[in-house]
């Protein structure tokens, strides 16, 4: 179960980004480490997902920018 700290940082997370803490559910008081490797999983996960977002837009973009 996670600690509290984790619990609040991953509320945290979820109040800014809107999207559940992708492995909440394992997180563990006693691994840290195994914490923090979810964490930047998760920045990973949204960092793809707003690439993929931006290139909706590139065709347009590349027409319209100066």
């Amino acid at each position: 179960m996670a600690s509290k700290e984790q619990k609040q940082i991953m509320q945290a997370w979820y109040d800014r980004t809107g999207w559940e803490f992708m492995g909440k559910d394992r997180a563990k008081a006693n691994d840290p480490q195994g914490f923090l490797l979810m964490w930047r999983n998760n920045v990973k996960w949204v960092e793809d997902n707003l690439t993929e977002a931006d290139a909706i837009i590139k065709a347009y973009r590349d027409k319209h920018d100066e």
